[in-house]
């Protein structure tokens, strides 16, 4: 009896072991399908990105510090975002010159053509937009379509060059023109090229913003922020439409805090902030407004407002920076998240 006591024991035991081992064998199991399908989530929406323009910003912040600068050689328009934002009737280039605008006879040949391109009929659309240019050589929309179209169809540099510099000799204020020439010389003849190109153009456009702004891009991607910095300032200066971000500013701002200029980079924190408070203002003012549109115009205010809030604290004005740390705290009490950020933050003060 006492040995089958002993026996019935250890297969109790047993069976006890086994099924705690397959609850862990489940359980780690599910981690691991839970992760194989967030990487998957994840590759899904990474494969489904859009092509960023030079001018677009990069949203991905670190909460301790500025926004990261959104500068890259790379990041240039393509081909089907320029047809793209053509056929969208929301997207208007008021950068054109007034012979490239929609009153131009010659303007939906022109656009019509860059579809066929993009719908796979490049020789019958190259050879309108030829034609467009023979009645109308000043047209810039047929101009960029032939550089860009160039530009990706075996890399032509010398081909795509060529038209882009004829628009800006036909309108040396238009920013997409002026990024384009200078992509093209530094990805074929290096940034020094490049460099030297702007600062000509600059010199005989005197505080062009677009051509400032292209400028201090080439100067950043060179590593050398301190020379930016004057261009940003030109570039700063230039007016932004209502409800658009002032992006030369904010690249100001980031560009004083990385290069330690804490005064500075305050000051144009404060200016953003400003901006961005004005413009929330005005949607909370306005009847009818989509709540989405509000909500995100007063979270983008709190992301700049942290920002303020941090160069302040490297600039050592600590109260201020609690101030305002402690209003964004009062409206955000549910998200333990933030009052981490502030935590560390204000760490800094210590």
């Amino acid at each position: 009896m006492k040995k089958i006591s002993i026996i019935l024991g250890i297969l109790c035991c047993l069976i006890f072991v086994g099924i705690v081992l397959y609850k862990i064998n489940t359980k780690g199991s599910n981690i691991n399908n839970n992760s194989n399908n967030e990487d998957i989530s994840n590759n899904s929406n990474n494969s489904n990105s859009e092509y960023t323009n030079i001018n677009e910003k990069d949203n991905t912040t670190s909460v301790l510090g500025p926004k990261k600068i959104s500068i890259s050689s790379s990041s240039k328009q393509n081909f089907k975002k320029f047809q793209d934002n053509l056929i969208n009737p929301n997207k208007v280039d008021s950068s054109l010159s007034d012979s490239s605008k929609e009153q131009s006879p010659y303007y939906k040949m022109a656009v019509n053509a860059i579809k066929l391109i993009g719908e796979g009929k490049k020789e019958q659309g190259i050879n309108e937009l030829n034609e467009i240019l023979k009645k109308d050589p000043k047209n810039e929309l047929a101009l960029e379509g032939l550089g860009l179209f160039y530009l990706e169809e075996g890399r032509n540099f010398d081909k795509a060059l060529g038209y882009f510099q004829k628009m800006v000799e036909i309108n040396p204020t238009n920013p997409t023109a002026i990024s384009e020439v200078a992509y093209v010389i530094e990805e074929s003849q290096g940034l020094e090229k490049a460099e030297s190109y702007l600062k000509d153009l600059l010199e005989k456009n005197q505080n062009s913003p677009a051509i400032a702004s292209t400028l201090a891009q080439t100067l950043v991607r060179a590593g050398r922020d301190e020379d930016a910095i004057q261009y940003l300032e030109i570039a700063a200066q230039a007016p932004s439409k209502p409800g658009e971000p002032n992006y030369a500013r904010e690249d100001l701002a980031y560009t004083y805090m990385k290069t330690g200029n804490y005064q500075e980079a305050t000051k144009n924190y404060r200016i953003i902030v400003s901006s961005k408070q004005t413009e929330c203002d005005n949607l909370n003012n306005t009847q009818n407004i989509r709540r989405e549109l509000l909500d995100g115009c007063n979270e983008d205010l709190t992301s700049k407002k942290i920002d303020l809030a941090n160069s302040l604290i490297q600039y050592r004005h600590c109260d201020e920076a609690g101030d305002i740390l402690r209003d964004i705290e009062n409206r955000t009490k549910d998200d333990p998240g933030l009052k981490n950020i502030f935590k560390e933050l204000m760490e800094k003060c210590q």
